[in-house]
């Protein structure tokens, strides 16, 4: 359960430094804080939408062998 939880985290934290890196943002400024929050949450419905999608196409699939 550990490993998982750490795995999230690293996960998460790496992804906002790549939104920070790749927008050039610094966090320090009210604006560059804002515009990160508006990217990362987009990111990540993003990313909510498509797993929840791929989720429904696995369950849909035929598992059982013929």
């Amino acid at each position: 359960r550990m490993k998982i939880f750490i795995f999230i985290l690293m996960f998460f934290l790496i992804s906002g430094l790549m939104v920070v890196n790749n927008y050039d943002l610094h966090i320090s400024n009210k604006e560059d804080l804002k515009t990160f929050s508006d990217i990362y949450s987009g990111w990540f419905s993003g990313v909510y939408s498509n797993v929840f999608s791929v989720t429904g196409y696995v369950s849909k699939l035929d598992w059982l062998p013929k």
